[in-house]
């Protein structure tokens, strides 16, 4: 943020807060038995971080007030962070512990109870950069 702040990056930041590691969460869930360690944040005010540093700052935590919290985002001149409350969810594709890419979690089921793996990814795939 300082960084930031001090050249007067015209940069958007977003951080999509659902309290917790979710990725961790979902992999101590999925293949340690669920037993979960260091995955729920006590996370700092981020928009007063923000602010500490002269930087405008959106905070969200309503679907309903989204779309007026990203054009104010998007429309405020120079850098700026937006908040977003998020619920957690399972961020997919995954690759499980000790898998390559061709056993990757591409589905689940709402539980995060079953998943499907995919049998085959073509040996040119390329990843996104």
């Amino acid at each position: 943020l300082y960084s930031v702040a001090k050249h007067n990056l015209p940069i958007k930041m977003a951080i999509m807060n659902d309290g917790r590691q979710q990725m961790v969460y979902v992999w101590q869930k999925l293949f340690f038995d669920k037993r979960y360690i260091a995955t729920s944040n006590a996370n700092p005010d981020f928009c007063k971080m923000a602010a500490a540093w002269g930087i405008p700052s959106v905070w969200c935590d309503h679907e309903e007030s989204l779309p007026k919290a990203v054009e104010k985002w998007l429309s405020t001149p120079g850098p700026c962070l937006a908040e977003f409350q998020v619920v957690p969810d399972i961020c997919l594709p995954m690759v499980a512990p000790g898998k390559g890419l061709d056993d990757m979690i591409i589905n689940h089921d709402n539980n995060m109870n079953s998943v499907r793996i995919l049998s085959y990814v073509p040996k040119d795939a390329q990843a996104p950069s």
